[in-house]
């Protein structure tokens, strides 16, 4: 899907959402949500195979795989939850920056050390910098032009592949610690309070007065919304944000640590304490991972990793958002088995010669009939929540979006199943699916039916509205298309009537609800996502039938986190009016 379609699928959702929620609020607090229905599991330690005290890290996006550098030259490669792919000794003098970009690796450190290598490490290549013997502390792509900064220097690479010295002010640059393009204009920051930043890196750049004489070592934007606004971090605390506007503002975090490395919406301290980032810049403490000195967090849904002392990494197992209305019982999603069945099969299809490989077909048939299992599971999910809001003295409307959920789901069980034929030859439906006395359990409970409705209803639901519209700008098929498109758009309905649910329930119930939810939301801060697998080969051909990768679905899931759940969460829940009223827009 293009980015202007998924954007359009958004707003629609947002729109529809926006009209059931923003009602009278009471309460404020910066909101920041994950998937899954377990909260935090036990943090994840890893011992990468190095000696060394690692001092950066990044997401390499070619494999799917994390590089971090660190003291003597070293670098390692691995995946999030598995050990090293490879270490490599890059030179002799400390790393600070590493970064990934345009099929190459980049790694940068003391008295001029600047390597690349465009084979995965096999081989490093040595920048001809002119001599220069600067310690150099980051990295960043602007626009095809790779930048670096570090003491008193800006070293800039043109198309040509030619390394030249950016012309410094007449104050000279300072020491500089971190860099960042927002798309429209570079910043980078520094000790005593600098910070410079310029539309063309190659060219003038301007001093930017924040007010501040603190050292800064880190800036960035809030999350990957182009318009969020930008953070510069830095000692004792130092937090100043970047509006819309312009405008700089110092915010006094009630932090005393260094705040030494920003990533996403996440910023870590010099003790190791992780802490979320509102857009207004207040923190919320969401870890402490003691020892690590960098991190990665591009946005809530990509989760959360940290490099530092004695080669090692830390992260918090991950979480991941299921397609649809999930039945969740103590954390565990249920599913029926899958059993031959012509009950759910819709009508006898008419025989049908595909050009499709018997791998293809097999692979989507199994895809369609596994969505058809948690269609299915759906509908158990959707008559627990009417259970549940009979209990707690729901109004009739409310009601009657539950049972209409119920229809719902069941056509697109028989719908999944249909193609799961269509494609595998042989009629396959739901066996019985089993419902503990535990599945019950919530039920009258205000506060376990509200955490659950976030979840279920207000995330899950608003992820598989916009999966099903992506899915559809690559599919080809007739058959297909039509039942993505009856998909997309009663998830959305159900994905509205999950957020005014929720709307009844905070304004019934009040604080009851709304401080367990502001817990909650703070606990998902920082959850990790499922590590993506390897790119696959037949995903083109899977396209072509509905069926998105792993990459793809990630994406939608970071966008409506960032653009539709968090600010509609955040609006819904403040009591400023100029919350409610951004919200609209």
């Amino acid at each position: 899907m293009t980015a202007r379609a998924l954007t359009l699928a958004i707003r629609l959702l947002s729109a529809a959402a926006i009209g059931v929620t923003l009602g009278a609020t009471t309460g404020c607090l910066p909101f920041f949500f994950g998937c899954g229905d377990t909260g935090w599991q036990p943090q994840t330690m890893l011992a990468l195979g190095v000696d060394a005290d690692l001092e950066a890290l990044t997401y390499e996006d070619t494999g799917y795989t994390y590089l971090a550098v660190g003291t003597a030259g070293t670098v390692v490669n691995w995946s999030g939850t598995e050990g090293p792919i490879a270490t490599f000794t890059v030179g002799t003098s400390d790393l600070h920056a590493v970064a990934s970009f345009e099929g190459a690796w980049w790694v940068a450190g003391d008295g001029g050390s600047l390597f690349s290598s465009t084979d995965s490490g096999q081989t490093w290549v040595p920048a001809d910098l002119g001599g220069t013997s600067a310690n150099l502390r980051a990295i960043t792509n602007v626009n095809g032009v790779v930048l670096v900064v570090g003491d008193e220097i800006v070293l800039a690479r043109d198309a040509a592949g030619i390394w030249a010295e950016v012309t410094p002010p007449d104050t000279g640059w300072g020491e500089l610690r971190g860099v960042f393009w927002d798309g429209a204009r570079t910043y980078a920051v520094g000790r005593a309070g600098v910070v410079w930043s310029t539309e063309d890196p190659i060219g003038t750049w301007t001093a930017e007065n924040l007010d501040v004489d603190t050292d800064l070592f880190d800036v960035g934007r809030i999350g990957y919304d182009v318009d969020a606004a930008l953070v510069v971090v830095g000692a004792t605390g130092t937090l100043v944000i970047r509006d819309s506007s312009g405008a700089w503002t110092v915010v006094d975090t009630g932090v005393s640590a260094d705040l030494i490395d920003f990533s996403g919406s996440s910023v870590i301290n010099s003790e190791g304490v992780v802490h979320e980032v509102g857009t207004d810049g207040s923190l919320v403490e969401v870890a402490t991972l003691a020892g690590m000195r960098a991190l990665y967090s591009n946005s809530p849904m990509s989760g959360l990793l940290a490099v530092g002392a004695d080669g090692v990494s830390k992260s918090r197992d991950y979480f991941e958002c299921i397609g649809g209305r999930p039945f969740m019982i103590e954390g565990q999603m249920q599913t029926a088995s899958l059993d031959r069945s012509d009950a759910w099969c819709l009508a006898e299809p008419e025989p049908e010669s595909l050009p499709l490989s018997t791998e293809l077909a097999e692979r989507l048939a199994a895809a369609w009939a596994e969505d058809g299992l948690y269609e299915h599971a759906s509908v158990a999910s959707f008559a627990r929540f009417m259970l549940e809001l009979l209990a707690l003295g729901a109004p009739p409307a409310l009601l009657h979006a539950a049972q209409a959920g119920i229809h719902d789901e069941l056509h697109h069980a028989e719908l999944c199943f249909a193609l799961a034929r269509r494609f595998g030859g042989t009629p396959l439906g739901p066996g019985p699916l089993a419902i503990p006395e535990l599945a019950l359990a919530r039920t009258g409970d205000p506060v376990a039916t509200a955490l659950a409705l976030l979840d279920e209803g207000c995330i899950n639901e608003s992820v598989a509205a916009c999966e099903a519209a992506d899915a559809l700008e690559a599919c080809v098929d007739a058959e297909v298309r039509a039942t993505l498109e009856i998909i997309a758009a009663d998830e959305r309905r159900h994905a509205t009537a999950a957020w005014a649910a929720l709307r009844w329930l905070l304004d019934r119930y009040g604080e009851v609800v709304r401080e367990p939810l502001r817990r909650r939301v703070a606990e998902l801060a920082v959850a990790p996502s499922r590590p993506l697998a390897a790119r696959d080969p037949l995903e083109s051909a899977l396209a072509a039938y509905g069926r998105s990768n792993a990459e793809r679905r990630a994406n939608v899931q970071r966008r409506v986190l960032g653009e539709l759940v968090l600010p509609l969460a955040r609006a819904m829940l403040s009591a400023d009016p100029s919350t409610i009223a951004a919200a609209r827009m």
